[in-house]
């Protein structure tokens, strides 16, 4: 953490591959209209830092090359209270990437348990 939280503070960049089931320790959001856990890293670097959350989507083309897209996340009239913030901003990153798969559905592969049994299992 603390040398992530370094790197940020120097200028640099932090990139989070944060899209599985994250169990207990993540928070609720919806996603294809079911609730799942998902990890709360982004939101906590975000508020601790005031970085940008920058998204981005690797799209296979017509030409069956690569087309990678960087697209910073809305971060406007977000809640007062850090645990209502948190929960908005993953809430904002889950409807983006679910907004993604509906666009390239064919391109969409899940190695994770995205919808486990019970929330909170591990």
């Amino acid at each position: 953490g603390k040398e992530m939280l370094n790197i940020i503070f120097s200028g640099g960049f932090l990139g989070l591959a944060s899209d599985q089931n994250a169990g207990k320790r993540g928070v609720k959001t919806r996603f294809f209209n079911k609730e799942v856990s998902v990890p709360k890293g982004a939101a906590v670097f975000n508020l601790k830092t005031d970085c940008q959350l920058i998204l981005c989507y690797c799209i296979l083309n017509d030409k069956n090359g690569y087309e990678i897209t960087f697209e910073p996340l809305n971060l406007e009239n977000l809640p007062i209270n850090k645990e209502d913030k948190i929960n908005e901003i993953m809430q904002r990153i889950s409807s983006d990437l679910e907004m993604k798969i509906k666009m390239y559905p064919h391109q969409y592969f899940w190695f994770h348990r995205k919808w486990a049994k019970s929330l909170y299992k591990a």
